[in-house]
């Protein structure tokens, strides 16, 4: 097609998963007249922010630098997100048919030449990385079949039964019906009658005849300048592609797309937890349409069992001990300890200028975002849900599974309608919640032994 050629041939349009925009960049030249002003070009991303700044080497090898470091935003290319709405005849599920949607993610990031990450399914996910709230939203269809299933279950033995205890009544059932026939004939008339007056009133039950599947592209934040309505075009011409994927299984599909305007939410009722015994929920409001983001530790920590005074006593006796042991230790170490940092002074300033040439070197690829657990180790020790508030309240609340007497980690989020790379999230609402527990009966001593003197007076009564 010659649109998507173009498109290809056009390096503006394009973006690698590399680029000297998101990474430190330097130059240098020579000055040789203090007249004529010097100036380096670097690359920059669509309001990107960035700090420069100058340093200076003379003559004689003297280094300076600037007072300070100039902080600025890269300048806006115009680039917007675009919504691309796919309708088809059969049913089609972004979850339950979320391999399938990813397949499409992939051929349309191929058929605009872009990196796959730019376009995602309305859950986030992109073409070979489902979203984490694939799982959560196939859980809970599953659970709602099992108690389908376990209600059709009880709803047969409930029949079953029925049918035993009609077969023991059926003789009286009959009298009964011979003293009632002619009431019957007139109540039976009148039911009729208003029923069919009910079914007049009543609307008819909508058939669904479509389908949507809504795929977002993200906006390419190197490029110079971005013309979403230029790629959108582009965008609308990928139905062959599509097709190849879904019409065996769910019909051809009719491609509309939309850029997507982003307003940025913030919370108006902060997210706040609310414990029960097997779950806890959080909810909140805010203040424009937006998507919030909740999570919640899958495995809370046990709540501390509570210390008797007793055994408290017993623990301050055993701590005093303890110090006065420790004081000893310690004094006869204050020495050895003395006597070993004279030692690794030493060392330690032979070993200086060897640790100064290493750490330039050093391998920080194993780097975390969320304490000592990897992104991925992250996600798998949460449960990550997600509401789409909307007015005239724009409240939100999401329910988490946990146990009885934990504690849990929670957080929130809120981000602009777009569930790729929204222009506008929050900061982050965090927060602790422990669950509610079952108080154990306590019976006491005295309790049992009334209840004995009682069962004895019973007995002397009896004979």
């Amino acid at each position: 097609m010659a649109a998507i050629d173009a498109m290809a041939a056009s390096e503006e349009a394009q973006a690698s998963t590399f680029h000297w925009a998101d990474m430190p960049q330097a130059c240098n030249d020579v000055i040789l007249d203090a007249t004529v002003p010097m100036s380096c070009s670097f690359e920059t991303a669509s309001l990107g922010n960035y700090q420069a700044a100058l340093v200076c080497e003379d003559i004689d090898g003297y280094w300076y630098a600037s007072a300070a470091a100039n902080a600025f935003t890269a300048l806006d290319n115009g680039g917007q997100a675009f919504n691309m709405e796919l309708t088809y005849a059969q049913a089609i599920d972004v979850n339950t048919d979320n391999d399938v949607v990813l397949e499409v993610a992939c051929a349309i990031s191929i058929g605009l030449q872009i990196p796959s990450a730019r376009v995602t399914d309305e859950l986030g996910g992109y073409c070979g990385n489902p979203s984490p709230l694939v799982s959560t939203a196939v859980e809970e269809v599953a659970d709602d079949t099992a108690t389908d299933a376990a209600t059709d279950d009880a709803a047969a033995t409930d029949d079953a039964a029925a049918t035993d205890d009609a077969a023991a009544t059926d003789d009286a059932a009959a009298r009964l019906l011979q003293d009632d026939a002619a009431d019957a004939t007139t109540e039976e008339a009148a039911t009729d009658e208003t029923a069919t007056e009910e079914a007049a009133a009543e609307p008819a039950e909508v058939v669904q005849t479509a389908w949507i599947i809504n795929m977002y592209v993200q906006p390419d934040p190197y490029a110079t300048v971005y013309a979403v309505a230029d790629v959108i075009a582009v965008a609308d011409t990928l139905t062959d592609e599509i097709d190849a994927i879904t019409s065996a299984d769910f019909g051809a599909a009719t491609v509309v797309s939309a850029a997507v305007t982003e307003v940025a939410c913030a919370f108006v009722s902060a997210p706040a937890a609310t414990p029960d015994k097997t779950s806890f929920a959080v909810a909140g409001t805010t203040d424009v349409a937006g998507y919030v983001y909740c999570w919640g530790e899958n495995d809370g920590e046990a709540k501390p069992v509570p210390v008797t005074d007793d055994a408290a006593a017993r623990l301050l006796q055993d701590d005093a001990a303890a110090t006065d042991d420790a004081a000893a230790t310690d004094d006869a170490a204050a020495t050895d300890d003395a006597a070993a940092t004279d030692d690794a002074a030493a060392t330690d300033d032979a070993a200086a200028e060897d640790d100064h040439d290493d750490h330039d070197h050093d391998d920080h690829s194993e780097e975390t975002h969320h304490g000592d657990m990897t992104d991925a180790e992250w996600v798998a020790a949460h449960t990550i849900l997600r509401s789409t508030t909307a007015s005239p309240d724009f409240a939100f609340s999401m329910t988490f599974t946990a146990e009885e007497g934990h504690i849990y980690d929670w957080g929130c989020v809120c981000t602009s309608l777009n569930p790729g790379s929204p222009m506008f999230t929050t900061e982050p609402v965090m927060g602790e919640v422990t669950t509610l527990e079952t108080v154990p009966e306590i019976v006491s001593a005295q309790s049992v032994w009334c209840g004995v003197i009682m069962a004895l007076f019973a007995a002397v009564f009896m004979y």
